[in-house]
């Protein structure tokens, strides 16, 4: 924490006021907890599970080659797909259908800073379930359908 120097013996007595009473008894079920493994089982649980979400999604996107690439390394919990059409507006029409099936799905364009944006969609998945990654990719697939077969 940065404050002026007037401030530093207030502040610092502030904070040692408010960590002294750390609640104990959570301090203690914390410690338990990490001391008998339940942590560490937590930590592997969720790295399987998130790994099993992963596989799903890249599967998923898979079968929507025709209009999506996956891009990226094998790790963490976002995914992000170029699209095969680079015109950013017919993607904004397929994200806008999505939305309307109330499924959020988002355009990577914001991210470019410096460069030429390209067409593409970032995946989050880490708060949702298999079924619902399922779903949603069942919704996009449909909605790149119906944008490809308008603008046919």
């Amino acid at each position: 924490m940065v404050v002026p120097r007037s401030l530093i013996g207030p502040v610092s007595n502030a904070k040692w006021l408010a960590d002294r009473d750390s609640p104990r008894v959570t301090q203690q079920a914390l410690v338990q907890f990490i001391t008998d493994g339940h942590f560490e089982r937590l930590l592997r649980q969720t790295r399987v599970r998130n790994q099993r979400k992963r596989d799903a999604l890249i599967t998923g996107l898979a079968a929507l080659h025709e209009h999506l690439n996956v891009f990226g390394s094998p790790s963490g919990l976002h995914l992000i797909a170029h699209a095969t059409n680079p015109d950013l507006a017919a993607l904004d029409r397929v994200i806008d259908a999505c939305a309307g099936h109330g499924l959020g799905v988002y355009s990577t364009a914001q991210y470019y800073l410096n460069i030429e944006p390209k067409a593409g969609l970032l995946f989050g998945f880490n708060a949702v379930t298999l079924p619902q990654i399922q779903q949603g990719l069942r919704i996009l697939g449909t909605c790149f359908h119906r944008a490809r077969h308008k603008n046919s």
